[in-house]
């Protein structure tokens, strides 16, 4: 099951996933779905990114419920994702035009929140449906090389004034 819902490590969050990992057990059915920055206490992914030792971030106090949910049988069905993953370029006449209309978006270089950004669990989805085409079973998902790199992402050039970015 593919989910479009951004989990974070909330006790809600945490007690939503065992409810789903009991289901899916049950079922024998992956369940797919993504994090954010809030995963990570963080406001945005450039923070996420900041982090230094990610392996001993989960130490703290705030992922103990977290921590008790990957030490459970059941969650061995739950797959998270991330980052998010840009939907698609902005409308205008140097990205994407609109030919009804003169639109521009307004999306101003690194101003993230005025893109339009899509869940990374639906890249993960296209990428077994491929590998289930390529061979029959959805295996080939994992590395650059072995079909885990999501291909054709579209990437926005902007000006900082200073040069192209």
């Amino acid at each position: 099951m593919i989910s479009a819902y951004e989990f974070d490590a909330s006790p809600q969050d945490v007690a939503l996933l065992r409810n789903i990992s009991g289901v899916s057990a049950a079922a024998h059915m992956p369940f797919i779905g993504a994090v954010g920055p809030a995963f990570f206490l963080k406001e945005s992914m450039e923070e996420v990114a900041a982090i230094k030792d990610i392996g001993n971030y989960f130490d703290r106090a705030e992922y103990i419920k977290w921590k008790s949910f990957r030490d459970t049988d059941d969650a061995r069905y739950i797959g998270l994702v991330m980052p998010r993953v840009l939907g698609r370029l902005p409308y205008g006449p140097d990205t994407v035009p609109v030919r009804s209309f003169n639109y521009v978006e307004q999306v101003k270089g690194p101003d993230h929140e005025k893109y339009l950004w899509t869940s990374a669990s639906f890249s993960f989805a296209s990428n077994m449906v491929k590998s289930f085409i390529n061979n029959g079973w959805c295996v080939q998902i994992r590395g650059p090389q072995a079909g885990g790199a999501v291909k054709d992402l579209p990437i926005h050039l902007y000006d900082l004034g200073t040069a192209t970015r």
